[in-house]
This record gives structure tokens, C-alpha cells and sequence, in this order.
């Protein structure tokens, strides 16, 4: 017999969905929701003419999948006081103390870094550098660490670029961060995003890429990554499978089959790199090779 429609769970999705990254991880929740749903969805995307967070309270949701983006969805969301999981959130120590209880999937910050670095050390580089998100965001920090712990274990130095302000105001100082570096340089990007930022500025400061900076980047965002000049290298994040087991953590969770007794915390390493031409070639400390290449 089917359930009743009362008995349908609510749950609510916290999701950016102009980020990538967010769009793979809530298409793994609403495959998952089809196969053992139905549930009744609120998904809140940060559109514009959407339902406001405060909304929620009245809803009586059931559950709580996403990413918390500011503290006003971390005090709204923290008084609801119903099963939630957190995807990578951006700076636990900060939540509200309800929230840090909560569990928490994460995408392995170490495993990328680590895996950006095995790359280009199997390339033969032996100059590095990382530049990663303004304002020190955790994941972008970490990823960084492991970078540069990787490459010093192999016997190498990294430089890394430290974003004093937002993204948008420093392009100027980082154009001249990118016009510093020795060549031939790696240089890992903390993300798309800033993978096409750094391209952009070889591009208009005449710098060859891949023979004089090889850049690789994290998402694997294909309307980015195949529309740069030349098009980027990217680590494929393992995140579709990652919305997939939240939901079926969460719905353990609601239908009470999995107990709580402490918070749950689970990381997710990245699938592969896909190569594209801002890594692709040989890399050579001669120049006139570099030049004919």
C-alpha cells in the first residue's frame, strides 16, 4: 500500500546551484530521492524571488541537506532541530554550537592537493606554485598545505598567493604575483574559477602555457574548463556520488535506522584528473624548447 501523503518526509536542500560542484552533489540527493523517495523537496538556491530561509519554520521540515552559505541560514537551520548533514562546510569552529554537532561529507581537501601534486611532480616540474580562494577559506587552505607538503616531501619548494581582499579586487595584485614566478612554473588553482582567472593573465601578460606555466585546477567544470585559452586542466571531484550517499545517510537518519550517538564525519577523494592544454606537453628547462614547443 502506498504511503500516505502525510507521512511523505520534507527535506530541505541547501544547495548554490550556480557552483558546479553544488549542482553534481544535488543531482546525487534527487537521484537517490527518486529511486527510494518521494519526498517533498524545498530546494533553496539563492535565487532571486525565491522563499527566504526564514520561511522554513513554518514548513516543518523533516530534514536538512547542504551547504550553509552565512550565519543567518545557520541560526534559521539550527532551530529547526531536525536531522541535518552538512556538505563541506566552509569553516566548522564558526558554526553555531547546535550545528557542530551535526554531521558533516566533506570532499578530501588533502587528497586533492596531494593528487595536484603527483601530477605535476610526474611531469617533471620542479617549480610550484598554489593560488588558492581570498579570505582563507578552510578547503582552499587545505588543499594548499597538502600541495606544498607533497612537493617538499619530493625535495621542492611551493609558492603559494595569499588573497589579502575579495576575489573581484584582486586580480591586479595577482597579475603581478603570476608575472613574478620563474619558468617554467605548475601552478595549482584552488578552483575553476581561479584556474580561468590565472589563464586569463598569461594569456594577456604573453605567457606560454603550458611551457612556461602549466596550471591545473579542481571541479572539472566543463563550461569553464573548455572555454579558456588554452582549455584547463581540472580534478574531477568525486560529488555526484557524495549528493547520493548524503541522502541515503539523511534518510537512514529520518527513518531511524542509523544511530546518532556522536557526529558522523566522512570524506570523499577525488576521481581522476582530466587533462586538457593548459598541462598538456613536455616540460623543459630550455628555453628555445620551450619556445618551439
Amino acid at each position: 500500500m502506498a504511503r500516505r501523503m502525510l507521512s511523505i518526509p520534507k527535506v530541505v536542500l541547501l544547495f548554490q546551484t550556480n557552483e558546479h560542484t553544488h549542482r553534481d552533489i544535488l543531482s546525487g540527493v534527487l537521484q537517490y530521492e527518486r529511486i527510494y523517495g518521494p519526498w517533498s523537496l524545498r530546494i533553496l538556491e539563492g535565487r532571486q524571488g525565491e522563499r527566504t530561509v526564514r520561511s522554513l519554520d513554518s514548513w516543518h521540515a523533516s530534514a536538512v541537506i547542504g551547504v550553509i552559505q552565512n550565519s543567518l541560514y545557520a541560526d534559521v537551520v539550527a532551530a529547526l532541530k531536525v536531522p541535518m548533514l552538512l556538505i563541506d562546510p566552509a569553516d566548522p569552529a564558526a558554526l553555531p554550537a547546535a550545528l557542530k554537532r551535526c554531521c558533516s561529507f566533506f570532499s578530501d581537501a588533502v587528497a586533492i592537493g596531494e593528487v595536484a601534486a603527483d601530477y605535476f611532480l610526474a611531469r617533471g616540474f620542479t617549480r610550484f606554485a598554489y593560488v588558492g580562494a581570498p579570505l582563507e577559506i578552510n578547503w582552499s587552505r587545505n588543499r594548499g598545505v597538502a600541495f606544498s607538503k607533497r612537493v617538499a616531501q619530493a625535495g621542492f619548494a611551493c609558492r603559494t598567493y595569499e588573497a589579502a581582499c575579495a576575489m573581484s579586487d584582486d586580480y591586479e595584485a595577482l597579475r603581478r604575483w603570476i608575472k613574478s614566478l620563474p619558468t617554467p612554473t605548475a601552478v595549482f588553482a584552488a578552483w575553476d574559477v581561479r584556474g580561468r582567472q590565472i589563464l586569463d593573465i598569461c594569456l594577456t601578460e604573453g605567457i606560454q602555457v603550458p611551457s612556461e606555466m602549466a596550471v591545473l585546477a579542481v571541479d572539472n567544470e566543463t563550461l569553464i574548463c573548455e572555454t579558456t585559452i588554452p582549455t584547463l586542466s581540472s580534478i574531477h571531484l568525486d560529488s555526484k556520488r557524495m549528493g547520493y550517499e548524503a541522502a541515503k545517510f539523511i534518510d537512514e537518519l529520518m527513518r531511524n535506522k542509523r544511530k546518532q550517538r556522536r557526529p558522523v564525519v566522512r570524506y570523499f577523494k577525488p576521481l581522476s584528473v582530466v587533462t586538457r592544454a593548459s598541462t598538456e606537453g613536455v616540460n623543459s628547462q630550455d628555453p628555445i624548447v620551450r619556445c618551439a614547443l
